[in-house]
């Protein structure tokens, strides 16, 4: 679902059933770090995902552009490896959008990595449901 002011409210409805998260932030927007992480926070704290192991996996998305964010930084932006109570799993991918550039910086610098971090990505998401969430 789209990250987009307008359309969080719809997110909560989605939460119950849901077996896993995939969070893509932009790496290359730095000012929206802070409204990343306090959203990240209001979700981790809602009800019926607090209650619940459910796998969240973190996209890092426009790992190309020159002003990027590295993956640590964003990391310890949102506050990543920091105690929050919860059993949650956290894994940072770069993922490079494709067009242009892309993917030449991305994980380990081929053309396609962003498409492999992607797939990378869905197989932790499949891993983590079928050991029953994390």
């Amino acid at each position: 679902m789209s990250g987009a002011t307008r359309y969080r409210s719809l997110w909560e409805h989605h939460f119950k059933s849901c077996q896993g998260i995939v969070f893509v932030i932009d790496s290359s927007d730095r000012m929206r770090l802070v409204v990343v992480k306090d959203e990240l926070e209001l979700l981790l704290q809602h009800q019926d995902i607090a209650n619940r192991r459910v796998p969240i996996l973190f996209f890092a998305n426009k790992m190309d552009c020159a002003d990027a964010l590295s993956s640590v930084k964003i990391a310890a932006g949102l506050g990543l490896g920091e105690d929050q109570g919860q059993a949650v799993a956290h894994q940072l991918e770069q993922r490079a959008d494709r067009g242009g550039p892309a993917g030449r910086r991305a994980v380990d610098g081929a053309p396609d990595s962003g498409v492999r971090g992607q797939l990378e990505g869905e197989e932790y998401v499949k891993d983590c449901e079928r050991e029953g969430g994390v």
